[in-house]
């Protein structure tokens, strides 16, 4: 044999044993990383404490069923006739924003579904819809608006002609313009319902919508009067029950609250007010009732409705023919209202089974919930992860965040979550390290799990600073709304002066005066020319923005002080020929 082809030989040997120590290589790694597709029947690892939180109940794999979990935690000694739920759906519906409720909901409410037409509520909007108000019925009996909108068909270009149609054959441009106004006639009567006093004189529409919900309202009031608030978290498709796939009918609620309030400034033009007062103790009590629900979605919309209340009791308390009797009773009444908490509870149960789902259920389909990969094909990155590993990771997350929402004071614990969102967000530029992912890929089961923990907890744990800040801003509202009713106390009973200054409210109206809760100080109070006054929290920057100096204009902060601020009084007509002016 020639030297040549020994040599070739040679080479030939060397690359064969180079490339078959690579095979047995990326065998050995394969072995060592890469797990079987799901086997039905089986969990993907077996359920603990440490990496679930519970461990039961089970679903048909083996694996947790986190719905049946976080049902059982928020349903518990909670029974049908005591569950203020019961009364909603029934006034809502089974499909109140479009979507229906699932057999499993009203299995779980104790109750039997409900049929899908029947006298439902139905908001202002969607009932001038099906009713197909026509002008006759917006300008009946010589009313203002009417007047006004046989003005605004007649005079020159401007006001709503930048909305307007070209003319065609089909549709005049004088009678499209007409329709058109009293579209947007309508919906400023309902504007004008929501932010001040009125009467079914000057709001037939409005009046009608309302005569329309009693029933429906009357069925909502009874569950308002029922101690216990339990909604079944069910997913709309059986086919995907992820948590995150819940209904939710948040919409239609939003709307009764505002049915609130316009029924309470209904009650105002008539110069009802224990009336109007008593519409927003029913707001407060459906907020109160929604803040025991098992998320911060809950949470939020039960600050949302709180807040609506507030600014209502305000419009109410600050008017002058409301006697100082009242005062001292809408006081008292304001008293037993509950205070702001359960962030810890929400995070700890609610939150955290949410996303200890989302990453159960990833184990096995290699995506999150709602992402966009076939259910039944996991990606095979998915297959060298060890979700138990991530699984605890998260779970240890959860804690921490559970332990920062421990303080004795609103202040201690925002600096506990934004130390903790802080520590996040070091987490996330770690996360994206080329050196980290290089050592991750190469690493094995375990380090992918851990790695693919840290990324998951930074996109399923909730901004729970945020919410806090939002419960801490609607706390300052509710504390100066009690100070605002004993300066309107102190004003009636000093023949119209107000204090100089909020110490002069002890200790006949505070034995101790509320303090700010974003400054653990006194709340700023300044009077005004003409005898008024304001009150305000400086909110969380600290700074009173309703006089700013030079440095805080420069830095272009956003003014978050909490003040009330009353609506300009005006008339409905002088109102709608504002707005038709514009």
């Amino acid at each position: 044999m020639s030297q040549e082809k020994k040599k070739k030989l040679g080479c030939g040997t060397v690359l064969l044993i180079l490339f078959g120590g690579f095979v047995s290589l990326l065998l050995i790694w394969a072995m060592v990383n890469f797990r079987g597709s799901p086997v039905a029947g089986q969990p993907m690892f077996t359920p603990s404490v440490e990496a679930n939180h519970v461990v039961s109940p089970l679903d048909e794999n083996g694996d947790v069923d986190y719905v049946g979990a976080i049902n059982e935690l928020a349903s518990e000694g909670i029974s049908t006739e005591e569950n203020a739920v019961v009364k909603f759906v029934e006034a809502i519906g089974p499909a109140p924003d479009g979507t229906e409720f699932p057999s499993e909901f009203f299995e779980r409410l104790g109750i039997e579904s409900l049929p899908p037409e029947g006298d439902y509520f139905v908001n202002f909007h969607s009932w001038l819809t099906l009713q197909k108000v026509d002008r006759n019925s917006a300008s009946s009996d010589n009313s203002p608006e009417g007047a006004l909108l046989e003005e605004s068909s007649t005079e020159e270009p401007g006001g709503l002609d930048g909305m307007m149609a070209p003319s065609t054959d089909a549709v005049d441009a004088n009678t499209f313009k007409q329709q058109a106004n009293e579209i947007k006639t309508n919906e400023l009567m309902f504007e004008f319902a929501l932010e001040h006093a009125w009467t079914a004189e000057e709001l037939p529409i409005v009046q009608r919508w309302l005569t329309s919900c009693e029933p429906s309202m009357k069925i909502f009031s009874d569950g308002l009067k029922r101690p216990a608030y339990y909604f079944p978290m069910v997913p709309q498709s059986q086919a995907d029950r992820a948590l995150m796939n819940v209904v939710s009918p948040s919409v239609v609620f939003r709307d009764i609250a505002r049915l609130f309030i316009v029924r309470s400034g209904r009650a105002m033009g008539a110069n009802d007010f224990d009336t109007a007062f008593s519409e927003a103790m029913s707001l407060y009590r459906f907020a109160e009732l929604k803040s025991r629900g098992a998320t911060l979605l809950d949470e939020l919309f039960s600050l949302s409705f709180k807040m609506m209340a507030s600014h209502l009791v305000n419009r109410i308390v600050r008017c002058d023919a409301v006697t100082a009797e009242q005062l001292r009773r809408y006081r008292a009444e304001l008293e037993k209202v509950g205070s702001i908490g359960g962030l810890a509870r929400i995070v700890d149960g609610g939150e955290r089974f949410i996303g200890l789902d989302a990453v159960q259920r990833m184990s096995r389909t290699g995506r999150l919930p709602n992402a966009r990969q076939e259910a039944d094909s996991p990606a095979i990155w998915a297959r060298t992860v060890d979700y138990e590993v991530a699984m605890k990771c998260i779970n240890r997350k959860y804690d921490e965040l559970v332990e920062s929402l421990d303080g004795d004071s609103i202040m201690q614990i925002q600096k506990r979550l934004d130390q903790f969102e802080n520590e996040m967000k070091d987490q996330e530029y770690d996360l994206v390290d080329p050196w980290t992912w290089t050592k991750t890929a190469l690493g094995g089961r375990q380090a992918k799990g851990f790695h693919v923990g840290k990324i998951l907890s930074s996109l399923l744990l909730p901004a729970v600073s945020n919410v806090h800040v939002a419960q801490s801003r609607q706390l300052a509202m509710n504390r100066l709304l009690h100070i605002q009713i004993a300066v309107e106390l102190f004003r009636r009973e000093n023949d119209g002066q107000v204090p100089e200054d909020l110490d002069q409210l002890t200790p006949e109206y505070f034995q101790q005066l509320p303090v700010d809760p974003f400054t653990g100080k006194a709340f700023a109070y300044k009077v005004l020319d003409g005898g008024g006054y304001k009150v305000y929290s400086l909110g969380r920057n600290g700074i009173d923005q309703q006089e700013p100096d030079d440095a805080a204009i420069d830095a272009g902060l956003r003014n978050d002080d909490c003040i009330y601020i009353l609506p300009e009084p005006t008339t409905w007509q002088q109102y709608l020929r504002d707005q038709f002016s514009d």
